[in-house]
Parts: C-alpha cells; structure tokens; sequence
C-alpha cells in the first residue's frame, strides 16, 4: 500500500468571474456628425484583468430596446468619438441609447445603464436679455430675451438668467426654466435701489447648456417724478431767473 504514480495530466483554474458591471458612459462634446464617449474603469475585474470594453448602441428609436455592437470601437482606451460622417448608422438630429460592458478571461459583464445624447451641436448662447424699463420699479428688474436658435432638429428645453451684483464679482441663478422654454422674462425682486447689475442668460436643450450671452447691464432706479411748474423770481436786462421744486 502507498501512493500512486501522479498523473501525467494537470489542469489549471482560475479563480475569478467576469467583471463587475461598468457605470454608464459620459460624453465629453458633441457636434452635428461626432459625439465623443468617456468610459470608467470597472471597480471589479473580477480577478482577472480587464482586456476590453465594448460599446452598444440603439438606432435612435426609444420605443426599441435594441442594442448592438459599435465595431469603430476596439480595446480599451477610455474615450471614443462616434462619428456620423463614416458610421452611417448615426443620423445627424436623432437621440441615441448606448451602453458598454467589461470583457476579462472569463467573459462579459453585464451591459451599463444607459446614456441618451442626441447627435447635434449644444444649442448656442441666446442674444443678449433686454431690461424693460417700463415694467422695473426702484426695487426690481424686469428682464426679456428672445427665443434662442436649436441645433438642427434639437429643440430648447428651457433658460436660466444669472444676475452679478457690479462689484461683487458674484454671478448667481435668479431663475430656472430648464423645462420652460415657452418662458422668456422674468421679474428680478429685492434689489437694492441705486445699485448697478448685470444679467445674461443661458439656453439648454437635450445635450446640455449653452454658452452665457452677452450681459446687460442697468442701474435699479425709477424715472423722476413730476416737477413742479417753473416759476419766475426776477429779471434783468439780459437774464430771466427762474425757479422749480426738485421731484
């Protein structure tokens, strides 16, 4: 009785499992033809190391849950730019869905949360706001802007108007309409009378917020009241003095 003579035949494991499911990707700009895709490293490889990601991305229809491989994509770099001029896939004006998942030596990880981004420029900087003096009082301003301009076919969601009090340095939002975009004017109440502000706005569609426009700036005032009629004091050969009563 003793030992047998090993076997001439090994096997070797691993422990390890596909890698943890990745967060959603981002996206650092887009343009009318390109959208630029940032991917996050995997917490968990799962014991094994990460050799590729791989991109999914639906036809621009939300009522299909259909996913399928980006190919222009390959390996594992952490930032990829879909590009409409070359993957006829992608339609300028449309919204896509797209998702990535992790591959190691065991397998493929579970598919991402998704990110929606449309393919089309961010919407520009509306024109400059308007300070409606009729409509402002010594404690307030009323402020208008015009409808901005979409991106193709990508329409404006919504604005914001920021105020700076002038020599503050401090910009700060005094209204949110992101999803207003039927609202172009809002009353700014309890300024200080005397005090010069400025005001700019910003436009936001599907992709994100436009660049400031240009500010306006006004004073917080009122028109002069009445003033009384002149009245005459005295008159000499070559001069008539007059005299009123300050509004």
């Amino acid at each position: 009785m003793g030992e047998s003579v090993k076997s001439p035949y090994s096997i070797s494991i691993r422990a390890a499992k596909v890698p943890s499911r990745p967060e959603p990707l981002k996206f650092s700009a887009t343009t009318s033809t390109t959208i630029t895709l940032v991917l996050t490293p995997v917490k968990q490889n799962g014991g094994s190391a990460v050799s590729a990601y791989k991109l999914y991305a639906d036809d621009g229809d939300d009522t299909q849950e259909n996913f399928t491989h980006v190919t222009s994509y390959v390996g594992n770099a952490l930032q990829h730019t879909i590009n409409g001029a070359t993957e006829t896939r992608f339609v300028t004006g449309k919204t896509y869905r797209f998702k990535v998942t992790a591959t190691n030596a065991i397998g493929e990880s579970e598919q991402s949360n998704q990110l929606r981004v449309a393919l089309a420029k961010i919407v520009a900087a509306p024109q400059k706001p308007v300070i409606d003096k009729n409509l402002s009082t010594r404690t307030s301003h009323f402020i208008t802007w015009q409808e901005g301009t979409p991106a193709g076919d990508i329409p404006i969601l919504g604005y914001k108007l920021f105020m700076i009090e002038k020599g503050s340095g401090k910009s700060s939002l005094v209204y949110d309409g992101s999803l207003s975009s039927s609202t172009k004017s809002y009353n700014v109440k309890g300024l200080k009378t005397g005090k010069y502000y400025a005001f700019y706005v910003t436009a936001r569609d599907f992709n994100g917020e436009s660049q400031p426009s240009e500010e306006v700036v006004g004073v917080v005032c009122e028109k002069p009241g009445h003033i009384s009629r002149p009245a005459f004091v005295k008159a000499q050969k070559t001069s008539i003095e007059v005299a009123w009563t300050a509004p």
